[in-house]
């Protein structure tokens, strides 16, 4: 239903940045996948804050990336899923460095990943509109410029390739650039994302993410995104 919590998975069949006459306005990436027999499902990703920008913040995206490797593709699909926790992973693979990230960088990046990647996986809320999608792909902790503070309802975005250097993968997690005061974990609005349970094939917890991701096991890449609305 409307607002739930979801873990998405599913082929990339379409992908595009947002188009406006007034560039303060853009701040949107959106990817479009096939999960099944249903139908496609669009991924909202967030490339500026025009909420941290109106509060006179810096609007950048920060990104850092952890390197991993995969060995399973998970089922394509819509699920519920419970919310992720960016301090889980924060903890389990620290230090996490941070780049601030242009919108036109951040744009190019996330096209090339969807070009290549072969599968693609994301946790956020679901909304429904005159299309199925899912928004809030990002840290839902407190923030300069917003007061609600939700835990372990964060989100993610997962990019999986196929082919290049052998054994590679990694984790990106993305936040809005708040200030200096910020901890890991808290003032963060990133992408969404954990790989699914072998078994039901639900989010595993960030923690798990973490640890299946430095073991490293296979010859195949993904990519997970983390970042803010």
């Amino acid at each position: 239903m409307h607002g739930d919590l979801v873990h998405v998975a599913g082929r990339v069949i379409a992908f595009a940045a947002e188009i406006d006459r007034v560039p303060a306005n853009i701040d949107h990436f959106w990817i479009t996948l096939s999960a099944g027999a249903g139908e496609p499902i669009r991924i909202a990703l967030s490339t500026h804050s025009r909420q941290n920008a109106a509060a006179g913040f810096d609007p950048r995206i920060r990104l850092g990336l952890i390197a991993s490797s995969w060995t399973e593709l998970p089922p394509a699909g819509l699920v519920k899923s419970p919310g992720l926790d960016y301090r889980a992973i924060e903890a389990a693979v620290a230090p996490v460095t941070y780049v601030e990230q242009e919108r036109p960088a951040l744009e190019e990046l996330l096209t090339a990943k969807a070009k290549t990647a072969v599968f693609v996986e994301a946790w956020g809320e679901l909304y429904i509109r005159t299309h199925l999608g899912i928004h809030q792909v990002h840290s839902m902790r407190a923030s300069c410029s917003v007061a609600r503070d939700f835990v372990a309802r964060d989100g993610a975005i997962g990019f999986y390739f196929d082919g290049g250097r052998p054994n590679y993968s990694s984790l990106s997690i993305a936040a809005s650039f708040n200030d200096a005061t910020n901890l890991p974990g808290r003032g963060l609005e990133p992408l969404r994302i954990a790989p699914p349970d072998p078994k039901s094939g639900a989010s595993a917890n960030f923690a798990t993410l973490a640890q299946s991701l430095l073991r490293g096991k296979s010859s195949r890449g993904r990519t997970f995104c983390f970042h803010v609305c």
